[in-house]
């Protein structure tokens, strides 16, 4: 193992430290016991959760950025601040979803980023506990329960007016060598062409998403992600320092009136737009073609990181110390102290967006 293999191996695992520590801090002192809000106002709660989660991924970002070396190149079309969408891409690797989290918080989405993954990934101690309270849906791989799942999900977006952004695998698995074989003897039996870089879509999971979110959801985003460097084929390659630094993801939007109708449509032209994303990953791969121009940063990184670090830091003061917060439940300055923190975060959550996002 060369130096470089070991710099990336140190970056990796302590970023992994770093993820499990912050999950763990986070689902038990900011997230489980603010899951009252439920019960008394659920658009107080998406948004308290929401800021949490903003937070949570902007601290990912910075230490996957900076520990492990990574860096992104956008292209394509950028997501406006205010629509909600789904968020379609190819699956190259186990771990696709998390160069994604860098993406949305480039674009300042985070609090608004759901993503469709495994069930057995809620049951992760500590970061399956936040991913289920950060409301991502689970997939259980049973048509009929997820047909249900999906459903719901759309129609609670509907009922609350939430603008998210729903990341989606059409694949349904990575592109490890296993499922590639399995997705070549596929392509055989059903006279379909060999994909090299991708996997033929599983276009029930996109059509129902669509049919479901029709009447709130304004556009589909096609999404192809590439890498350049080591590509790993395993989960211990991630942990020898065999893991991609250098992520491309290119983006087009699609207005949803703009795609079929019809089931059968709008399966044709899924496998169309995965037809089109292998064509785009060989030239990317084989010929060093880029996968589009890249966009123009819009949050100037300074601004970024100061808005991200003060406000989190003030939380994170109120709140390490444990003993701190029994003192304060028994004590005379109890409510002021919570009516001085609760008018932070309403006031954070309710003027954030105003103050600092603008309309792409």
């Amino acid at each position: 193992m060369g130096l470089e293999q070991v710099r990336k191996t140190v970056g990796f695992v302590t970023y992994m430290l770093i993820l499990l520590v912050l999950s763990l801090y986070g689902a038990l002192l900011y997230l489980l016991p603010f899951t009252l809000l439920l019960c008394i106002d659920p658009k107080l709660y998406r948004g308290f959760f929401g800021f949490i989660q903003r937070y949570f991924f902007a601290i990912n970002y910075y230490a996957g950025t900076y520990l492990m070396g990574l860096k992104f190149t956008f292209t394509g079309d950028l997501i406006p601040l205010s629509e909600s969408g789904l968020f379609m891409c190819n699956h190259r690797t186990r771990y696709d979803w998390v160069y994604l989290w860098k993406y949305y918080h480039a674009l300042h989405r985070t609090s608004q980023m759901r993503i469709a993954l495994k069930n057995d990934m809620r049951f992760i101690p500590a970061f399956g506990w936040c991913l289920q309270l950060f409301a991502f849906l689970s997939m259980t791989r049973k048509w009929e329960v997820d047909r249900e799942n999906i459903a719901n999900y759309f129609d609670s977006w509907r009922r609350s007016g939430f603008a998210g952004q729903l990341i989606f695998f059409a694949e349904g698995t990575d592109l490890s060598p296993g499922n590639k074989k399995r997705g070549h003897a596929y392509a055989d039996k059903m006279g379909l062409p060999r994909y090299e870089y991708l996997l033929h879509p599983r276009t029930a999971g996109f059509k129902h998403c669509v049919q479901m979110g029709r009447g709130h959801l304004g556009a589909v985003y096609d999404a192809t992600i590439a890498y350049g460097g080591d590509i790993p084929k395993r989960d211990l390659d991630w942990l020898f320092g065999h893991y991609p630094t250098d992520i491309y993801i290119h983006v087009e939007r699609h207005a949803l009136e703009d795609l079929p109708e019809t089931d059968e449509g709008l399966a044709q032209w899924c496998q169309e737009r995965f037809a089109a994303k292998e064509k785009k990953l060989a030239d990317f791969y084989e010929r060093k073609v880029p996968l589009g121009e890249p966009v123009k940063e819009h949050y100037p990184f300074g601004r970024d990181l100061y808005l991200t670090s003060i406000p989190f830091f003030l939380l994170l003061t109120l709140s390490i110390p444990l003993p701190y917060w029994l003192l304060i439940s028994i004590s005379p300055m109890a409510p002021l102290v919570a009516a001085v923190f609760g008018a932070f975060v309403w006031t954070y959550i309710s003027y954030y967006d105003l103050l600092f996002h603008k309309e792409i």
